[in-house]
This record gives C-alpha cells, sequence and structure tokens, in this order.
C-alpha cells in the first residue's frame, strides 16, 4: 500500500517562463495605468487652461507645454502661398484635410501655423479643394496646440514639390526651411467663429481611449498576471509516494 502526499515542485523551465510571462503582464498593466493618468492630467489643463482669459500672442511662449490650451489673440498676415493639407484626418467618418496657414504675428519674426480647420478630400486625390484667402492684415482667436503626430514616420513630408503641400505629418524644422522663416513649434487652433475658416469643432478627443477604458485594460492585464499565478500553483504541486516515485 502506498502512501503520498504532495509537494511543490514546478520545476525550472515552467518557474522562468511564467516569471517572464508575468512580469510582462504587470508591465502592461503599469503602462495602461501611466496612459491614463497622463490623459487626466491632459483633461484637468485643458479644463484650467480654457478657463483663462485670452491674452495677447506675444505675451506667451507658444511653444512651452504649460501655455498648451491657452486662448490668445494676434494680429498679423497669413502667408497664403505657402499652405499646408495635414493628409488623413476623419471627421464623423469622412476622409479629408485639416488646413494648416503660417501667420506671421505683426512685431515678430518667427512665423505660427494656423489650424483652419477641416476640408473634405475632393473628387479625385489629385484635385485639392480649395483653400485660398486674402494676405491682408487681420486679427484671429484661437487657442494654443500641437498637430498630431504619428508613432513611425514614414516617407518624407515635403517631398511633394508644390504649395499647397499635402502631408501626412508636420516636421517643424524641415518645414521652416522650406517656408524660408523660423516656424514656433505650436499650432493656433482658429476659433469656430473667425472668418477664412473651415470646419471647426474643436474638443479633446482622444479617438474611443479616454482614462476608463486603459483603466479597464489595466485590471484585464492584472487579472491574468492572477490568474498566470493560480495556474503555476495548481500544475506545481506533485504528489510523492512514500517509496520516492513521483506523479503527477
Amino acid at each position: 500500500m502506498f502512501i503520498s502526499h504532495r509537494h511543490f515542485n514546478p520545476g525550472w523551465l515552467p518557474t522562468l517562463v511564467t516569471l517572464a510571462l508575468l512580469a510582462l503582464l504587470v508591465n502592461l498593466g503599469l503602462w495602461q495605468l501611466e496612459r491614463a493618468e497622463h490623459k487626466r492630467a491632459m483633461l484637468s489643463a485643458h479644463d484650467t487652461r480654457t478657463a483663462l482669459p485670452s491674452v495677447a500672442f506675444g505675451h506667451l511662449e507658444a511653444s512651452d507645454p504649460q501655455n498648451r490650451y491657452r486662448h490668445i489673440y494676434a494680429r498679423g498676415v497669413y502667408d497664403n502661398r505657402q499652405q499646408i493639407l495635414l493628409d488623413n484626418q476623419v471627421n464623423q467618418g469622412q476622409p479629408g484635410y485639416h488646413v494648416y496657414t503660417p501667420f506671421l504675428p505683426d512685431g515678430s519674426d518667427v512665423a505660427i501655423l494656423v489650424n483652419r480647420g477641416w476640408v473634405p478630400w475632393g473628387e479625385t486625390r489629385t484635385r485639392l479643394p480649395d483653400i485660398s484667402l486674402e494676405s491682408t492684415t487681420v486679427t484671429l482667436n484661437g487657442r494654443i496646440d500641437q498637430p498630431a503626430n504619428p508613432g513611425i514616420r514614414l516617407g518624407d513630408a515635403l517631398a511633394q514639390p508644390d504649395w499647397p503641400k499635402v502631408m501626412p505629418y508636420i516636421d517643424y524644422g524641415p518645414l521652416s526651411e522650406r517656408l524660408g522663416y523660423p516656424l514656433k513649434s505650436a499650432v493656433i487652433l482658429l476659433d469656430p467663429d473667425q472668418p477664412q475658416g473651415f470646419r471647426r469643432e474643436w474638443q479633446l478627443d482622444f479617438a474611443g481611449f479616454g482614462p476608463e477604458r486603459h483603466v479597464g485594460y489595466a485590471v484585464q492585464w492584472f487579472a491574468l498576471s492572477a490568474t498566470l499565478l493560480v495556474l503555476y500553483g495548481l500544475f506545481g504541486w506533485q504528489r510523492r509516494s512514500v517509496n520516492g516515485d513521483d506523479t503527477l
């Protein structure tokens, strides 16, 4: 008659695999929590700064991240000869462009891009929309922001020789060289009630990935981590008979 008892002996290979997977799952969960916190901070900054009174453009540094979302007003001239169509911008399911026009403020030798709004693609990709405007002195109102930047930049954003240029992303350095004057690393979102603009519905949009969704994903990764530990524990226990023969 054999008497057996259980002991914990999962083996070195399952242990190494479990530790590696556990580290991966926990780090994915922590990364999702970091993304959630980052977006909460963006929402808080947006609400706080948009509530502040509008200031003259020359009284703040537009490229300073602390001034993002601030309302400003500026007087100057648009460069209507050198405009940009930021490609692959979707509005209510319809593809199109965001129109970026360089603006040269009075009393400043550094220009800034103004996002004048969204326009749909033309009948064909070779027929660009009419984005012309008058080159006269104007006073505009808007708020400071940054254009969306892709994770991977493929190709030359300035490969197209003519203006307006269709660009997949904004690269300030090369764009400034092509324009022929310095350019601040920021943009002005033209207020919806301002003239010479297109469709403008400015709001903080995370494309469905708000803080709550990141927290949900974090919970899933941590739940998988817990499940992995439970399975490791269950399969790590073995039965040992009194004569020393091990069986699963």
